[in-house]
């Protein structure tokens, strides 16, 4: 059965045909802006042009064409997060709160979790996991760049997390793997790649992780359920049957406004296809458990050595604001939580919060991702356009500064760490980061 076929299956003949006409046009770009970092586009955009997402209040369509955003200073800066515009609207949806508890099941590259990220405010906990190596590297990596330091991210199977956390999170993003029709305009791959026995593996797959998410959700849970797939297999079917065998969950109605579909024969869920949503096209299903769980248990780290002065001297006279009781020795790496330091047993962490760095024959060696972080406190040495541009190739700076470590910014972003020795800023941003942008 080819993608056409199928989709008229389950798709009105006109509302089908209007969709694959709308595949074969361009696809549309938007991104996120980091409200962790930045709060109006002047701030960074001499004369922004940009158009406003409808429903989403820091994201914003540009055209490609004209502003290659994904190849900018800004962005290594970890100033915005370019994500496909329907995509954006299912932590729009789900809308976590600041000190609440979250997990993103299948989190990579990452889209989402930086979206749950602004909107936490980055307080509260946000645990993001993969089951890929190289897909949780990459997630690790962009979860660096935009400075959180509520998250820790995990590349585990399904099966641990749900030994590690029985009824542990209020909500629960699980964007779900899945054929990836709705990534036609985007990914010529993924158009080649599609057959309805992918559709129907990826189903199965979809049904185990939703009951997985289950058991890992507290009383008055929320799950966020969302695919780039049209197919009904993998939306609507997964979600009746879910249902079947869990007469505790009950679908919160996402209210339809312009350019959104109601789901088939699902009252409360939504559709988003390109030929309405300015977008490549998402389903999307809000969840909440509605039985009494047990009471959430979180074992935490009991910690047996003291901070190092170097450490904490170091933090000082960045200087960034953190609460010594939140920072971790892992592996002789240091790191800094929100309100959090969990005993995650024999899971495997990438990234347990914000990576501080590391002491070196005794003295502080401080990580990439601590100068990523913001703060308004941070001092910074500022650079300019062509110095930004030889700071991301690992170039060396000649430019006046302190002795020692200090963070060089670009419009009062921070890039990175350099090292002043005798009047020259010896480049310290990660070789495995350089860019060449000019």
């Amino acid at each position: 059965m080819d993608f056409e076929t199928h989709l008229k299956s389950f798709l009105d003949i006109d509302e089908a045909n209007s969709l694959l006409k709308a595949l074969e046009k361009r696809q549309k770009h938007s991104f996120l802006l980091n409200t962790l970092k930045v709060n109006n586009l002047i701030d960074i955009f001499d004369n922004p042009q940009f158009i406003k997402h409808p429903y989403v209040s820091n994201g914003y369509y540009y055209d490609k064409e004209k502003d290659n955003l994904g190849k900018n200073i800004l962005f290594e800066a970890g100033a915005y997060y370019i994500q496909e515009p329907s995509a954006m609207m299912a932590i729009e949806i789900l809308d976590p709160k600041p000190n609440e508890r979250v997990l993103d099941m299948c989190a990579a590259p990452g889209g989402k979790s930086i979206h749950a990220i602004n909107k936490m405010q980055d307080k509260g906990l946000l645990i993001c996991n993969d089951v890929i190596p190289l897909r949780a590297k990459i997630l690790s990596s962009n979860i660096e760049k935009y400075g959180a330091r509520n998250c820790i991210v995990l590349n585990e199977k399904i099966d641990n997390l749900k030994k590690q956390f029985n009824c542990v999170f209020d909500k629960i993003i699980l964007d779900a793997p899945c054929s990836g029709s709705g990534m036609f305009r985007k990914n010529e791959f993924a158009k080649v790649d599609w057959s309805i026995n992918k559709v129907l593996e990826c189903a199965k797959i979809q049904k185990e992780l939703l009951e997985a998410a289950y058991s890992m959700l507290k009383e008055k849970g929320r799950i966020l359920y969302s695919t780039c797939s049209y197919s009904i297999e993998e939306n609507e079917n997964v979600i009746h049957e879910f249902l079947k065998s869990h007469d505790d969950i009950k679908i919160i109605p996402i209210e339809i406004k312009e350019g959104m579909l109601e789901a088939i024969n699902l009252k409360g869920a939504i559709r988003l296809h390109p030929n309405h949503f300015e977008g490549e096209g998402h389903f999307i299903c809000l969840l909440e458990k509605e039985s009494v769980t047990p009471k959430p248990y979180l074992k935490m780290i009991t910690r047996k050595k003291s901070i190092p002065f170097q450490v904490l001297d170091f933090l000082n006279k960045l200087p960034i604001d953190y609460d010594k009781q939140f920072i971790a020795n892992r592996n002789d790496e240091y790191y800094l939580l929100n309100d959090y330091l969990l005993d995650l047993g024999n899971l495997k962490v990438l990234r347990y919060g914000l990576h501080l760095g590391k002491m070196i024959n005794n003295r502080f060696e401080p990580n990439h991702a601590l100068a990523m972080t913001y703060n308004k406190n941070l001092k910074t040495i500022e650079l300019n356009r062509e110095e930004s541009i030889n700071y991301l190739k690992g170039l060396t700076i000649n430019k006046d500064g302190n002795e020692g470590y200090q963070v060089v910014s670009y419009k009062n972003l921070p890039l990175g760490f350099v090292k002043q020795v005798h009047g020259v800023l010896k480049n310290h941003y990660p070789k495995g980061l350089y860019k060449k942008l000019d």
